[in-house]
């Protein structure tokens, strides 16, 4: 007994429509891009109007190419990748430096997500579970990140959201997001205290990719039983030139 082929089932039909439309590049109708596929033309029509009101593809007189989300896709495994060997030597010196867990965050739309860590070897240490998302309002990544907006994105961002708490902790009052923000701005890090998990405290700086995009935040985390709140500063600042190490190896270049 042999499996069925993976790519009759619906998932394979769309991730070969998909693929085609990104091997051939230029805009493609559906009877050629059913031919190409080897998918049913009935088939490729439906997944082709799915795709269209999701983004994913685009139609441009009567034939399809890749859409803004499929790019944006693409976009973030690329920069996965580069980020990976860009940052971990460099989160993984801030942890050694000062004994601490830290993390890479990375802005998923209107959340933030720990996608790299370099782990502190002591007993007791604040732990994020890597790829679980959190609303960017809540905690110090999150609202570095925020930060490193541009004005108009910042204010429409905070026009579609509803602010909820994640812990009893968690800033929800509109004008103190605004003020922490711009705080942030001024020093260049964010400081959060149990605001995502309870008895966790962190610290936070923005980095940018070469097109001058905020696209996550450097993060160093401890249990609070540990903060020493006279080293905020030192923290911070750490922290804010390894944020910027990492933008630098991305390709970013301040204009001023």
């Amino acid at each position: 007994m042999t499996d069925s082929n993976p790519h009759d089932s619906l998932a394979g039909r769309i991730f070969l429509v998909v693929e085609t439309l990104v091997r051939v590049g230029d805009p493609i109708g559906p009877r050629a891009l059913a031919r190409e596929a080897n998918v049913e033309r009935s088939a490729v029509a439906r997944i082709l109007k799915q795709l269209t009101a999701l983004g994913v593809v685009e139609r441009v007189d009567g034939a399809y190419i890749a859409g803004p989300r499929l790019f944006a896709l693409s976009w973030a495994a690329v920069e996965i990748d580069t980020l990976s060997k860009a940052a971990l030597p460099i989160i993984q010196e801030l942890s050694d430096q000062f004994k601490e867990s830290c993390y890479v965050c990375l802005r998923q739309g209107d959340e933030g997500v720990m996608t790299h860590k370099a782990e502190s070897d002591q007993p007791v240490r604040y732990v994020i579970k890597l790829n679980a998302p959190f609303p960017l309002y809540a905690g110090a990544s999150g609202r570095a990140i925020l930060a490193g907006l541009p004005e108009p994105e910042l204010t429409a961002y905070l026009d579609r959201t509803t602010f909820e708490p994640v812990t009893p902790a968690t800033v929800t009052s509109r004008q103190r997001i605004v003020e922490l923000t711009g705080e942030a701005r001024r020093l260049g890090y964010s400081t959060a205290f149990e605001e995502v998990i309870p008895g966790g405290w962190a610290v936070s700086s923005p980095f940018f990719d070469r097109a001058g995009t905020c696209v996550g935040a450097i993060i160093l985390t401890s249990p609070m039983s540990r903060l020493d709140r006279s080293r905020i500063p030192e923290f911070g600042e750490a922290v804010r030139d390894a944020s910027t190490a990492l933008s630098e190896r991305l390709g970013f270049r301040p204009t001023d």
